[in-house]
C-alpha cells in the first residue's frame, strides 16, 4: 500500500487536519505577521487548536481567512491614528468585523472567509481562556445555489435508471454462481482451436467435399506444412503427398469425423478460439488474477499491449487475452466482448457502488456520509422485526453536521425504516453491496488516497478500478468512500442511464444529482404522509428545524409554501387582534378544549415488562415540545420522557431506567473534556434518574431490577427515538 501524493517540504509551521493532510501555516510570510504582536500569536493559536478537528478544505480556508484579515489590518493601521490600531484579539469588534467583510468585498474575496474567521474564534474560544469569546455580529453570507429536489419527472427517471441497474446487479450475483460451477480453460485447449492442428485440417476438407467446393492444393500444402501435427508436416515434405494425405484423411478416426462440419479458417486461426465468457472468467480466477499477482507481473507479463503474438502467450491467460485484441460478440451479448468486459461480469465497478449507495440516500434520507458509514456486520437495529418480521430497521452514524458546537468525536446514530420483501429496499441494496464486495474483502490496498487509511474505506463497497489505471494511477480495488472512484461512478452511471432534470439538461455527474436527493427525499416525505417540520428534522438528524425547512428546499415551491404559513400565522393574529383577544407582544391564541387520554402504558414489542406511563400524550411538558410535536396530535418522542411532567414511572420500569443510566454514562465518558455543551443534556437526563432512584423507597425492588436488567439485557437501544417509529406504527396498527 502506497499514497500516490507526497507533500512538499514546509518552510513555516505545519498543522495536520483531521483527513491527514499537512496544511501550512502560510500566513506566517504575511509582511504583517510577527511573533511580537499578540493579533498575530493569537489567530495562529486559534488555527492550530482549530484544524485539527476540520477537514482540509476547512483548514485552508480559515487560513486564508487570517492571511485576508492580515491585509486588512496593515491598510486599516496605516490609515488610523495608533491608538485605533489593532494590536491584540480584543480589538477585534463589531465595528471592525463588518469593516473586514466591507475589505472582502473591494477586494472581490469570498465573504465566507469573514464567517470562517468568526467561527474559528467562537470554538477555539471555548477550548482555552487565552482566546476571550467575542460578541461579533451575525456574518454576512453570499448567496448559495438554493437547494432543489427534482421534479417528479426527473424523480421517475432516477429511479428506473437505479432499478435497472440494480436488476443487473443481480444478475452479476447469479453469474458468479455459473461461474463457481464452471471448468476452467487449458492451454492446450486454446490452442488447438487457435492454430493449425489435425482436427481443424481434417474439418477443413470434410466441409469442401461436402459442400462440393474445389479444393485448393496449394492452400492444403500450406497448411500441413505448418501445422502443429508432425505427421502432417512430414506428408508436406513429400513428393506424393497429395495421394498420403488423402488416405490419410480415409483412414481417420471417428474423432475427426465431423456431424455439421464449417471452414474453421473462414476468420483466420486465432479467431476460432470464441470465449465462452463464464468459462474465460473461471480461468481468470483460477490463474490468480488479479489479486495474487504483483502489479509488476500485471503490468509485465499480462500486459495487452505486449501480447501481440501467439508465441509470447504462455498460458491459458495470456491466450484470452490475445483473443480479445480481437473482440467479438457472444450469443446473447450486445456489445464485443473485452478483457475489461470480463472483469466487470464477476467483480463490482466504481458504477455499481456509486448506483448502491445514491438509491440507499434516496430512500433512506441518509447522507453520503452516512451510508459510506455503515457497518457490513451490524446494520440491522436489534429491534428490527420486534413489530413485524417484514420491517427491519437498519442504522448507521453521523459525525459531521450534528449542530454547533457538537464534536466529531461522539458519532451520532441514525436509523432508517425499510424492509426485507422488496428487493430494491435499502436494507437488500446494503446486503446486495456487501455480497458483490465478498471477491475484494480482505485484500490489501494498492494505494490509498492521501489523508486516510485503509479502515477509511468501508468493506461494504468496494469495487474495482479502470482496468488501465491498476498499474500507475490507483491501484486495482478501491470503495467508493474513496472520493474520486464514488464521483467517477457517478459520471459512468449517468452516461450509461439518461436522467434529465426539469430544465432538459442531462445529468452528467454527482454535482447534478447526489447534493438534490435528500431535498427530494423531503418533499416526497411531506407529499405522502404530511410531516411536520420538527419530525422531519429528527429524521434527517438535523439540531434546527430551520436547516430542514430552509437548507434543504429551497425551491420555488418550497418558498411558496413558507409565504402561505406566513400568511395564515398573520391572518390568525389579525383576527385575535380583531376579537380583541390580543395579549402582549403576539398574542395568545384560544385554548381549544384538548381531548384527555386515558393514561397511556407504553410497551416494547417483544417485551416481557411495559416501559413505561404517560398520563396525557396531548400535553407533553419538555422543552421544545411545541416545535417537535404539532397542537391536537399525540406525542412519542420517548427520548424527553424523563424531562416531561406526563411521564409515570412504574416498578416495571425500573430495569429499562437502569440500562438507559448505563447507556448515558458511555455517552458521556465517549466526550471530550471540552464538549460540555454536547453533554449538557445526557448529564441532566443522568442526574434525572439518579433522582427517581434516590426517592424510590423499594430497595429490594431496585435490586430485582438490576438482576433483571442482566438477564435480559439489551433492553433498550442507546438512542430512544429509533422507538418512536415502532410506538406510533403499533398504535396506527391499534386504530385500524
Amino acid at each position: 500500500m502506497d499514497h500516490l501524493y507526497q507533500p512538499k517540504e514546509a518552510i513555516h509551521d505545519v498543522v495536520l487536519s483531521s483527513d491527514n493532510y499537512n496544511v501550512e501555516c502560510l500566513y506566517q510570510g504575511h509582511s504583517f505577521y510577527s511573533r511580537s504582536k499578540a493579533i498575530c500569536l493569537a489567530l495562529h493559536l486559534t488555527f492550530i487548536k482549530y484544524c485539527p478537528t476540520r477537514s482540509r478544505i476547512t483548514a485552508s480556508s480559515l487560513r486564508r481567512a487570517i492571511w485576508m484579515f492580515f491585509s486588512f489590518c496593515s491598510e486599516y493601521n496605516l490609515r488610523n491614528p495608533a491608538g485605533l490600531w489593532i494590536t491584540q484579539i480584543t480589538d477585534l469588534s463589531a465595528e471592525v468585523y463588518k469593516q473586514f467583510e466591507g475589505y472582502l468585498l473591494q477586494n472581490d474575496e469570498r465573504l465566507e472567509y469573514a464567517a470562517r474567521l468568526k467561527a474559528a474564534l467562537k470554538s477555539v474560544s471555548s477550548l482555552t481562556e487565552a482566546i476571550p469569546d467575542l460578541l461579533l455580529p451575525f456574518a454576512t453570507r453570499t448567496t448559495t445555489q438554493a437547494r432543489v429536489p427534482f421534479s417528479d419527472e426527473t424523480e421517475q427517471m432516477l429511479a428506473d435508471a437505479f432499478t435497472s441497474s440494480i436488476d443487473k446487479l443481480y444478475e452479476k450475483i447469479e453469474f458468479r454462481n455459473l461461474v463457481n460451477d464452471a471448468v476452467a480453460y487449458t492451454y492446450e485447449e486454446i490452442i488447438e482451436e487457435m492454430t493449425l492442428t489435425r482436427k481443424s485440417i481434417f474439418q477443413w476438407i470434410q466441409h469442401l467435399l461436402d459442400n462440393e467446393i474445389k479444393l485448393d492444393w496449394r492452400a492444403l500444402h500450406l497448411k500441413l506444412s505448418k501445422s502443429t501435427d508432425p505427421e502432417l508436416q512430414n506428408i508436406a515434405t513429400l513428393s506424393n503427398w497429395r495421394d498420403v494425405i488423402f488416405q490419410a484423411y480415409e483412414d481417420r478416426g471417428d474423432e475427426y469425423v465431423f456431424q455439421n462440419p464449417r471452414n474453421p479458417f473462414h476468420r483466420g486461426n486465432t479467431s476460432n478460439f470464441e470465449p465462452d465468457p463464464v468459462r474465460a472468467v473461471k480461468t481468470i480466477i483460477d490463474s490468480g488474477y488479479p489479486f495474487e499477482m504483483t502489479l509488476e507481473e500485471i503490468g509485465t507479463k499480462y500486459a495487452v499491449a505486449a501480447l501481440f503474438s501467439m508465441d509470447r502467450c504462455e498460458d491459458a491467460l495470456q491466450l484470452i487475452m490475445y483473443r480479445l485484441r480481437n473482440p467479438y460478440t457472444p450469443p446473447g451479448m450486445a456489445v464485443p466482448l473485452k478483457w475489461e468486459h470480463l472483469l466487470e461480469m464477476y467483480y463490482p465497478t466504481m458504477q455499481d457502488m456509486s448506483c448502491l449507495v445514491q438509491f440507499i440516500m434516496l430512500q433512506t434520507n441518509w447522507n453520503k456520509e452516512a451510508v459510506l458509514a455503515v457497518d457490513p456486520d451490524n446494520f440491522e437495529h436489534a429491534l428490527t422485526g420486534a413489530m413485524n418480521e417484514k420491517h427491519v430497521m437498519i442504522q448507521t452514524e453521523k459525525n459531521r453536521s450534528q449542530g454547533i458546537g457538537k464534536p466529531y468525536y461522539a458519532p451520532k446514530e441514525i436509523v432508517a425504516v425499510s424492509t426485507t420483501s422488496d428487493m430494491y429496499s435499502a436494507r437488500n441494496l446494503v446486503s446486495l453491496a456487501v455480497k458483490l464486495s465478498e471477491p475484494l474483502a480482505g485484500r490489501d490496498f494498492d494505494y490509498v488516497r492521501h489523508g486516510m487509511t485503509s479502515s477509511d474505506y468501508n468493506p461494504a463497497f468496494l469495487c474495482m478500478r479502470f482496468y488501465p489505471d491498476w498499474v500507475n494511477k490507483g491501484g486495482r480495488h478501491t470503495s467508493s468512500s474513496n472520493e474520486k472512484a464514488f464521483q467517477q461512478g457517478n459520471k459512468q452511471f449517468l452516461k450509461q442511464y439518461p436522467v434529465y432534470d426539469e430544465f432538459g439538461e442531462r445529468l452528467t455527474g454527482g454535482k447534478d444529482l447526489t447534493w438534490r436527493l435528500r431535498p427530494t427525499w423531503v418533499k416526497r416525505r411531506k407529499e405522502m404522509t404530511g410531516s411536520s417540520h420538527g419530525l422531519l428534522a429528527m429524521f434527517l438528524g438535523h439540531a434546527s428545524t430551520v436547516t430542514t425547512d430552509i437548507h434543504y428546499d429551497n425551491s420555488a415551491l418550497a418558498q411558496q409554501e413558507r409565504y402561505d404559513r406566513l400568511e395564515s400565522e398573520l391572518e390568525a393574529v389579525i383576527k385575535l387582534m380583531r376579537a380583541g383577544k390580543f395579549e402582549g407582544m403576539l398574542g395568545v391564541p384560544p385554548q381549544e378544549a384538548t381531548t384527555q387520554l386515558p393514561l397511556k402504558i407504553f410497551h416494547i414489542p417483544g417485551m416481557e415488562k411495559p416501559l413505561w406511563g404517560c398520563a396525557n400524550q396531548y400535553k407533553p411538558t419538555w422543552l421544545g415540545a411545541a416545535r417537535h410535536v404539532e397542537p391536537g396530535k399525540r406525542c412519542y418522542v420517548i427520548s424527553q420522557c424523563t424531562f416531561c411532567s406526563q411521564c409515570i414511572i412504574f416498578e416495571d420500569s425500573l430495569p429499562y431506567l437502569i440500562e438507559r443510566r448505563i447507556h448515558v454514562v458511555e455517552i458521556i465518558d465517549d466526550q471530550p473534556t471540552t464538549a460540555s455543551d454536547y453533554s449538557s443534556n445526557h448529564e441532566l437526563e443522568l442526574a434525572k434518574i439518579e433522582s427517581i432512584f434516590e426517592r424510590w423507597d423499594d430497595e429490594q425492588a431496585i435490586r430485582e431490577a438490576s438482576r433483571y436488567q442482566r438477564r435480559k439485557t439489551p433492553l433498550l437501544p442507546r438512542d430512544l427515538n429509533f422507538l418512536q417509529v415502532i410506538l406510533e406504527e403499533e398504535d396506527r396498527q391499534n386504530e385500524e
